[in-house]
């Protein structure tokens, strides 16, 4: 198999990846028809547990966000290689606008952004690998709740705020992970009131409860 399609394989399924250090014979094919085939039941999967009715998917953009994680991950396994395709490839992601079917699409793969995010800062904190990561974070804030210090701007948020699916995805996630510090833009932490109402001492970790006291 692929080694591409083996790693949209074992991540959908496992959440686990294993890539070689070392690639043998022709590159990855990241527009195979097994590719699409993953990331369309992907997708299906995702819109059995939504609130409410996802975007859209656009495949070619999900394809976009899986080739971005694979060469993260391949990256994470030898840092030692060049990451001028890994840069390549999150300046093509951030030339999109964050609207709602974008921001869906690219969360298919993106989604595991924060788990890698975290494995990579173990081993160190400020290279080059990092600083990409944390500008992939920036531009895409509703894949990347839990990792840390990532000030993404209103702006990436304002286009798929008003979907209700994602906004509350969005919600349940920071509350899953306690992320007061996504609650510094105010819509963001008048949703987190709203779907607390009453019960925030019940429902609130301790970083988000301290975040709606000031």
């Amino acid at each position: 198999m692929a080694t591409f399609v083996q790693f949209l394989s074992d991540l959908f399924e496992i959440g686990h990846v294993s890539l070689p250090v070392i690639d043998k014979g022709e590159g990855p094919d990241f527009a195979s028809l097994r590719a699409m085939e993953l990331v369309a039941s992907r997708d299906q999967t995702l819109r059995l547990s939504s609130a409410g009715s996802l975007p859209a998917l656009e495949t070619p953009v999900a394809l976009l966000g899986c080739q971005c994680l694979y060469l993260s991950c391949r990256l994470f396994v030898d840092r030692t290689r060049p990451d001028n395709e890994l840069d390549r490839c999150v300046h093509e992601i951030g030339k999109l606008s964050p609207t709602p079917t974008t921001v869906h699409s690219l969360d298919v793969a993106l989604a595991f952004l924060p788990d890698l995010h975290a494995h990579a800062r173990q081993l160190a904190e400020d290279d080059g690998f990092m600083r990409i990561l944390d500008q992939l974070a920036r531009q895409w804030p509703y894949s990347s709740v839990g990792v840390p210090e990532n000030e993404s701007t209103w702006d990436r948020f304002a286009p798929w705020w008003d979907d209700v699916s994602l906004r509350m995805g969005y919600v349940d996630r920071l509350l899953a992970r306690d992320e007061g510090a996504c609650l510094r833009h105010a819509p963001v932490a008048e949703a987190v009131k709203s779907a607390l109402g009453m019960r925030v001492e019940e429902l609130a970790g301790d970083s988000v409860r301290a975040r709606l006291a000031t």
